[in-house]
């Protein structure tokens, strides 16, 4: 009995321990590029709670509404290192090009291939992606569907955190 208990009590916790993965579609990242996407998320969910002193989801939702109410990202404390960080990883060139001194999305590039496999599990992104792909760059529908979208997007899944933090990093850096 106590066996029998312990293995469900096991299963209880790891079944809460469970994050979501970066999904890579087709091996599109290299393992070390996976790593850098997560060290991405990581580091944009630590400026956000530090900032808004919250929980993740709520730190998302509260930097969303600040740049609607302001019109424009706050330059919280440590963008501009995570920014210089991407710069200098080996994932850079699968999502971003520097155009006349700004970081701006690469078109036909990993990433374009990656949002539009999320796309099909997520209508949101499937929007998002579509936009990108007809225009080449991220359009001010793209961040009005994030930014007014905040509760759609499941912010316990790091492929929609992900979107979010290269959208807003890159759109911090022009």
């Amino acid at each position: 009995m106590r066996f029998k208990l312990l293995i469900i009590l096991l299963t209880i916790i790891s079944a809460c321990k469970q994050e979501s993965n970066i999904d890579n579609p087709n091996g599109i990242w290299t393992d070390s590029e996976i790593s850098e996407l997560k060290s991405i998320i990581y580091e944009f969910d630590q400026i956000l709670t530090s900032e808004y002193k919250t929980n993740s989801e709520e730190a998302y939702t509260l930097f969303s509404k600040i740049i609607i109410e302001e019109g424009g990202i706050p330059d919280l404390n440590g963008f501009k290192r995570i920014s210089t960080e991407i710069k200098n990883s080996e994932v850079f060139d699968k999502i971003w090009i520097i155009s006349e001194g700004s970081l701006v999305l690469k078109y036909n590039s990993h990433y374009q291939k990656y949002l539009k496999e999320l796309g099909k599990k997520s209508n949101l992104i499937n929007f998002y992606s579509e936009r990108f792909e007809s225009s080449g760059g991220i359009q001010p529908s793209m961040t009005a569907s994030l930014l007014q979208n905040i509760k759609k997007l499941d912010l316990k899944d790091k492929n929609h955190k992900l979107i979010f933090a290269v959208h807003f990093l890159t759109l911090f850096n022009q």
